[in-house]
């Protein structure tokens, strides 16, 4: 691979297409034969939300710059075509300062002894999402996005659209921890992360995400769940994690069975939804295999800065079983 920047005081080249389409075929598994400017990754390609992270944190290592607004990124993944020339774009913009490098990736790693006596807190932003405490002022849009029609059927009310007052009254029963998920940067509810069902007794909690339907398979919300993950873990002495899952949404996840998630049971046809029963999935994440799989993807800053390409999957890949299960 060639894919490369020259010295900013020499200025910049555009990358070949025909070199692009080679790093995205290695990014995904498949044949650049295949692909062309029109490329679709949704429709054609099938893409994953945790293909499209990968894919993302790829290309930002890659680049060497961290892109703090991850929306940019979701309007340019359409086709290969847009993702070039955003690519190309990138190119454009200041190197970084020499140092560390920040990876462009989820800061995920536990919290450790910095020194005696003293430990770092649990981060709660990453390469493109920050989780934030829900406010007064968040209501109504988490009520717009909980009853939004691509959501709302598998969200917590089950497609029941509550009154306002209802909704706001009953956000926080029966929940043991969640967060607004925004962009780094901005104000804007894209998100809800919680967990639920807590079970001091056998070290289990429930979790899912809610996230806006146009983020749907950008992989924000696969970040957001790993840091919320991350939090659980850190902040309690939970075992393991369990989601509920859709069959039209496990296979968002399903590259990460059994490396990371495990399938611990299937209710079959299960929920129904515009005339059609669906099986429900009840997958779990065990501390172990959090840790563990953390560590084995994460690159100490060194190697990073040193790296010439990230492979692809260098980025923690964490379920987000539908985007909206609760």
């Amino acid at each position: 691979m060639t894919l490369s920047r020259q010295d900013p005081r020499e200025g910049f080249r555009a990358v070949d297409f025909d070199e692009f389409v080679e790093f995205v075929a290695r990014c995904l598994d498949e044949d650049p034969r295949t692909l062309s400017h029109s490329t679709r990754f949704v429709e054609d390609l099938c893409v994953s939300s945790i293909q499209m992270l990968e894919i993302a944190v790829a290309l930002w290592d890659l680049i060497g710059i961290e892109i703090t607004d991850g929306m940019e990124f979701v309007e340019a993944a359409k086709t290969i075509g847009t993702l070039h020339a955003y690519y190309c774009e990138l190119l454009q913009r200041p190197l970084p300062e020499a140092g560390p490098s920040t990876r462009g990736s989820v800061p995920l790693r536990p919290a450790r002894d910095k020194h005696a006596g003293a430990l770092e807190g649990v981060p709660m932003a990453g390469a493109r999402v920050l989780l934030r405490p829900v406010l007064p002022e968040d209501h109504l849009r988490l009520y717009a996005l909980q009853t939004a029609e691509q959501v709302g059927f598998r969200w917590r009310y089950g497609g029941i659209v509550p009154p306002l007052e209802v909704f706001v009254r009953e956000i926080h029963v029966g929940v043991h921890a969640q967060f607004v998920v925004s962009p780094l940067g901005r104000a804007d509810v894209v998100g809800l992360v919680v967990a639920y069902q807590a079970n001091s007794r056998s070290g289990t909690v429930y979790a899912g995400v809610a996230m806006a339907p146009r983020l749907i398979g950008s992989g924000i919300g696969i970040e957001a769940l790993g840091l919320f993950l991350n939090y659980l873990f850190s902040t309690w002495s939970f075992r393991k994690v369990y989601f509920e899952a859709l069959e039209f949404t496990y296979e968002s996840v399903a590259s990460a069975v059994p490396e990371l998630i495990e399938v611990e049971g299937t209710l079959k046809e299960h929920h129904f939804y515009q005339g059609k029963y669906f099986d429900q999935y009840i997958l779990s994440i065990s501390r172990e295999k959090f840790t563990r799989y953390f560590d084995e993807i994460t690159m100490d800053a060194e190697a990073a800065a040193t790296a010439e390409v990230v492979p692809a999957g260098a980025a923690f890949h964490a379920a987000s079983p539908a985007e909206g299960t609760r």
